[in-house]
């Protein structure tokens, strides 16, 4: 079968107290909810940590993470457990990540084909 093209959005610290698609009356968020109007919108949602690196793993391979053991910041995802992002790599889809994505070094096999990093600059004082 030939690959197709599928498109995953992970987008971190947004309530939906303050989006619009979840019907905000003053706050704009054309964007997001652009893409809640042609994708797929959560009414409910669980994350198996709520410390942002131990989840990512978690969603990332599918496994809790105590099975997995990145616990915390200090030991992000290496690409030592296999992820879904290796499985549709290795079945010849090209994977690639854009963002920040809490993992331990882009040159670590994360199951990605290319991983393009954003960095912000910060202003100083």
């Amino acid at each position: 079968m030939k690959p197709t093209n599928l498109l995953f959005i992970l987008s971190d610290e947004h309530s939906r107290r303050v989006l619009g698609c979840y019907g905000h009356g003053m706050i704009r968020t054309p964007n997001l909810d652009r893409l809640a109007s042609q994708g797929v919108r959560f009414t409910d949602a669980y994350s198996n940590s709520p410390i942002c690196v131990p989840s990512r793993a978690a969603l990332a391979t599918g496994r809790y993470v105590h099975k997995i053991r990145f616990w915390d910041k200090a030991i992000p995802y290496d690409g030592s457990v296999p992820s879904w992002h290796h499985r549709l790599r290795d079945a010849g889809h090209e994977v690639t990540a854009i963002g920040k994505l809490h993992f331990r070094s882009a040159d670590d096999d994360n199951g990605f084909t290319e991983e393009v990093r954003c960095h912000r600059r910060h202003a100083t004082a």
